[in-house]
């Protein structure tokens, strides 16, 4: 899990110690440990490090108070003052400075090198980031079984929704091929996803908001094209083989038993009566 100060205080072997009052983001999670000796660091921190000094430039009490100001609106989320080295404490206007602005500051030891705070922030970082990656590999074979052992789209994006604890449709131009809610999407509460076909076909994925995505989305929407694609694929190959039967019986290519056996295969019963739809297009009718 993500480290804050009051996790990095809790470790023994740091001996860390609250150097102020503030605790504004005792609780916050450290982004990363930025080690500095710049009088103004601000341009150089992103937002949510814990910075570590040792104060070497900042010998006067306005300079103190200034690194903690600028410090403070970067983003930080702390000072961790090291002492023993330009100072034997942590500077009393650092400080009062901090307590003003809510920055909390720790003080550390001599013997604690800074190095040591940044390997453990970096290891729990490391290993959040693990832990992600094994989650979104689960999802993705959660999903891709859903799809390849016969539940089809309405089986994969079931199992979407429980990921993401949230409603799904799926849309193609204003039909809905599946949808987990009442109500129909809407772009103001529902965020959008374009699955591609190859097509012209307005396919789209739909998330009712919020919700949190840790990448599985783009799995999916890869699973949807694939599996769409499939679908079209295997419609047009049995039109092809209805009309091919079709073709055969009314020319009078096949014998009565074959051409009823040929005939069920398509999913057409020859004991029963058929309708028969017969549309001609302009094309075919300019060909003729």
């Amino acid at each position: 899990m993500a480290i804050s100060l009051a996790v990095l205080l809790g470790v023994k072997s740091l001996n860390l110690s609250k150097a102020g009052l503030a605790e504004t983001t005792w609780h916050q999670d450290i982004n990363w440990v930025a080690v500095t000796e710049l009088e103004d660091p601000q341009r150089f921190i992103n937002g949510g490090e814990l910075v570590l000094t040792t104060g070497l430039r900042l010998k006067s009490a306005p300079e103190q108070r200034r690194f903690v100001r600028q410090v403070q609106r970067a983003g930080a989320v702390g000072i961790g003052f090291g002492i023993g080295l330009s100072h034997e404490a942590v500077p009393p206007a650092m400080v009062a400075e901090a307590n003003r602005w809510g920055l909390p500051m720790v003080q550390v030891p001599y013997g604690t090198p800074f190095i040591a705070i940044g390997k453990l922030v970096a290891d729990a970082q490391s290993a959040d980031h693990y832990a992600k990656l094994e989650r979104l590999i689960a999802g993705h074979q959660v999903l891709a079984r859903a799809l390849l052992t016969g539940g089809g789209l309405a089986e994969l994006l079931k199992h979407l929704g429980g990921m993401l604890r949230t409603d799904i449709a799926l849309t193609q131009f204003t039909a809905h091929l599946y949808n987990s809610a009442m109500d129909h999407p809407a772009a103001d509460t529902w965020a959008s996803y374009p699955i591609p076909t190859g097509r012209r076909d307005a396919c789209t994925l739909w998330v009712r908001q919020p919700f949190e995505d840790s990448g599985i989305i783009g799995y999916a929407q890869n699973l949807i094209s694939v599996e769409l694609n499939n679908m079209v694929k295997q419609r047009q190959a049995q039109r092809a083989l209805c009309g091919q039967v079709l073709e055969d019986v009314i020319h009078g290519a096949l014998e009565t038993s074959e051409a009823q056996r040929r005939l069920a295969g398509v999913g057409v019963n020859s004991t029963r009566r058929n309708v028969v739809l017969l549309a001609v297009s302009a094309a075919h009718n300019k060909a003729l």
